[in-house]
């Protein structure tokens, strides 16, 4: 690993434990590369709602809080969003490396 590549990864790191120690209950951190949407879905979402979500990537650099999104844990390739795609597509478009969420339980699907 290169000493650029380290530092990068070094830094996510970083950014990501200082941000779950200033996360809300019941929330974590996670990385934005660990949570799955198509191509397709982001194109779809950015061609519908594409001032929604430079408004939303505004509030994010800006320092806003947003609500968390909600996520299913799919073993063992990640997360998939149960709510907030737009709110995990704007802080792509922000240039976050990581986003506030709740981990659901699979038996949450059911109750909704």
């Amino acid at each position: 690993m290169s000493l650029e590549v380290f530092r990068v990864v070094n830094s996510n790191l970083v950014e990501l434990a200082m941000k779950q120690s200033n996360s809300r209950e019941g929330t974590v951190f996670i990385e934005l590369v660990e949570i799955h949407m198509s191509a397709r879905e982001k194109d779809k979402l950015l061609r519908k709602d594409r001032n929604r979500l430079d408004g939303m990537r505004a509030q994010i650099e800006a320092g806003e809080q947003m609500v968390p999104i909600e996520v299913h844990e799919v073993d063992p390739v990640g997360y998939s969003i149960w709510d907030g795609k737009h709110r995990f597509l704007a802080h792509e478009l922000a240039g976050e490396t990581v986003i506030e969420a709740v981990v659901l339980r699979q038996a949450s699907r059911k109750g909704r």
